[in-house]
């Protein structure tokens, strides 16, 4: 998906990529994700994990997007989401948080899994395939399917990191 919005000689990568790439190098033996509603009934990641063999029990965990980008990163209702969103795959070996906005979270995460479960991070995976890039730092660019001020106030909200060159772009 990520491709199509490659231009200019610009290489974009992304987490679905990053996410497939994690996962895989750890081998689960029963992988669960969390991921927004469009993520998920896309089907990318079932088809990208199928293709590799590994069977992957998805979550729509939208809620929890909605109320880390508002600054809330541990209330009650955050809580009552994230338990009713990971009870059905909380046995699982692994869980890819596929969604950018949920390593906000993940120590609350772990509350709500088993013990042995690992959460993966898609985010490490991008960076070291970023990182031959060469990218300066003076010229990141963010883009978003959302809204640029949205994004911008999340970042903020649910990281203290203050982004300045958000772009909006249409997926068709």
């Amino acid at each position: 998906m990520i491709d199509l919005l490659a231009h200019d000689g610009i290489k974009i990568d992304g987490m679905i990529e990053s996410g497939v790439a994690a996962a895989k190098k750890l081998k689960p033996s029963r992988l669960g994700l969390i991921g927004g509603r469009r993520t998920v009934l896309s089907g990318t990641y079932r088809r990208a994990f199928g293709d590799q063999g590994i069977r992957v029990e998805q979550r729509i965990a939208q809620p929890l997007s909605g109320l880390i980008e508002s600054g809330d990163i541990s209330s009650d209702r955050l809580r009552s989401e994230a338990k009713r969103i990971l009870s059905p795959i909380r046995n699982c070996s692994h869980i890819l948080l596929a969604c950018t906005h949920y390593p906000a979270i993940s120590a609350l995460l772990k509350e709500f899994v088993s013990e042995g479960t690992v959460l993966i991070d898609p985010s490490n995976e991008l960076v070291k395939r970023l990182k031959p890039m060469s990218i300066k730092k003076d010229k990141d660019i963010f883009l978003t399917s959302g809204s640029s001020e949205r994004m911008k106030k999340a970042a903020m909200n649910a990281f203290g990191v203050s982004i300045k060159d958000v772009r909006r772009v249409n997926i068709k």
